[in-house]
């Protein structure tokens, strides 16, 4: 691979592959999904607030992808779909009377 931050997604990625199978296979435990946690933290894919899209590892390769501002992404993704709820909970309430 040419691009350095796609190899280190992909070796991060690499080191938690398994919990693919613990997802698909197993019941989300506390204790399943606390080691997910762990595992994933320990990668750098996780941070300790529990967001992907704010880790640097995942910016730099968005950032390679064209994205500008990928430490923006998750306020404006969260922004918007509380907007569009918001839309959707007035166009109701407009229909009931």
């Amino acid at each position: 691979m040419k691009s350095d931050p796609l190899k280190k997604l992909l070796d991060a990625i690499d080191k938690v592959k398994a919990l693919r199978n613990d997802v698909a296979h197993n019941e989300p435990t506390p204790d399943l999904m606390n080691d997910a946690r762990c595992r994933m933290r320990t990668a750098t894919l996780w941070s300790q607030t529990d967001t992907f899209l704010s880790q640097p590892i995942v910016q730099a390769v968005l950032k390679v992808l064209g994205e500008q501002h990928p430490e923006s992404l998750c306020t404006d993704l969260m922004a918007d779909v509380r907007s569009r709820l918001v839309d959707v909970s007035l166009a109701q309430r407009r229909e009931v009377r």
